[in-house]
């Protein structure tokens, strides 16, 4: 006969267990929710790449193989395992800790909403989605932008940038407050037709996207105005 307190405490052990298993297997609901948390850098639509992979399938699949992705790092690139629910776990819960060298720098210090995540990729993994909400990353389209938006000529005279736009509006900007980007996706500006978004960070005020590198040399003219000109 086992004694007593040994009993209780088997059943303590038991009941924990259980409680743990039940936190592990985690609710794909809840999951969804976190999730959009994730949209800023993960879309989960086949091909769409962002600062991450698409996580299209990704649970169960090899770490760092995610095709058509370019921006591993090399650790990740060369790691050797498979999403497992474990892997995503720990992933989740210190990505350097698990890869040393990796690029990824979000946490996710609660275990239960880790337990979530994964549980919401296994469940698209397995084509579980009734009742899931799946959500779409959402890109302006550049090229639908008004003449507002969109740049006729940029010309640079000492410290400052003077855009001016499709609409004739001349906007003088100090250089380290406009910042230049390109964006090839289907989502980027037409060729030769550069668009200007306002905000930013670290004190930007506007970004200029170009639809190619080559573009930034051939539109921006180092040039001043001449004196008694209007800027």
């Amino acid at each position: 006969m086992i004694p007593v307190r040994l009993a209780a405490a088997l059943l303590l052990l038991a009941s924990a267990a259980k409680a743990e298993g039940a936190k592990t297997e985690g609710d794909p609901v809840a999951g969804a929710t976190a999730f959009r948390a994730c949209l800023s850098c993960h879309a989960l639509e086949p091909g769409r790449h962002m600062t991450g992979p698409s996580l299209s399938g990704i649970y169960g699949a090899p770490a760092g193989k995610v095709a058509g992705f370019d921006r591993y790092s090399e650790a990740l690139a060369a790691s050797r395992f498979d999403w497992t629910p474990q892997r995503l776990d720990a992933w989740l819960a210190n990505p350097s800790a698990l890869v040393p060298g990796s690029r990824m720098t979000y946490l996710v210090a609660d275990a239960t909403v880790r337990a979530d995540l994964i549980a919401y990729l296994k469940a698209l993994h397995d084509g579980r989605t009734d009742g899931l909400a799946i959500p779409q990353t959402t890109v302006l389209d550049l090229k639908t932008l008004g003449r507002a938006s969109r740049v006729e000529a940029v010309r640079l005279c000492r410290d400052t940038f003077r855009v001016t736009l499709k609409n004739g509006v001349t906007l003088p900007l100090w250089e380290r407050n406009l910042r230049l980007r390109v964006d090839s996706s289907a989502e980027g500006p037409a060729p030769g037709e550069p668009a200007l978004l306002p905000g930013g960070m670290q004190g930007d005020r506007y970004t200029l996207i170009f639809h190619h590198p080559a573009e930034i040399g051939a539109l921006i003219k180092s040039e001043c105005p001449s004196p008694g000109a209007t800027p």
